[in-house]
């Protein structure tokens, strides 16, 4: 038996030494292909000119608070709020799938104290007391 052994050893050297040798080439190859679709990804991303896409934009304070939020409705207006940090839409811009802009400010509690728009009427103008009443609207 030790005859035998002694003639298998270069034969287990050999199959130890292909053993790791295949383990370094799986991993080379997960590392190249890992690379691959890094590199393929900042190629797609490089190639649309740095643009990113998205349905809605939420910006957050240190805290975690919504403080801004840019989306588009479900009626294709796209809105633009601005929110003090207890989530309260302060400011609000907006354009309408056919092109009329308009700009709101509100109180804490979203009660509209100025509004101006441009309707296919011509600008429109509104500024508001406290309890809605109006102080001036144009037209």
């Amino acid at each position: 038996m030790t005859v035998a052994t002694a003639e298998l050893q270069p034969i287990v050297e050999r199959l130890e030494a292909m053993e790791s040798d295949n383990r370094f080439l799986r991993r080379l190859m997960t590392a190249a292909c890992f690379a691959i679709l890094v590199l393929a990804g900042l190629f797609l991303f490089a190639s649309r000119g740095g643009v990113v896409e998205a349905k809605e934009f939420i910006v957050k304070d240190a805290d975690g608070n919504r403080r801004a939020v840019w989306t588009t409705t479900s009626q294709g207006i796209s809105v633009l709020h601005l929110l003090d940090r207890d989530g309260a839409a302060h400011a609000t811009l907006s354009v309408t799938p056919e092109g009329a802009p308009s700009l709101a400010l509100t109180d804490h509690n979203e009660k509209s104290l100025a509004a101006m728009a441009v309707t296919d009427e011509g600008p429109a103008l509104g500024l508001y007391d406290a309890n809605r009443k109006p102080l001036i609207a144009m037209p």
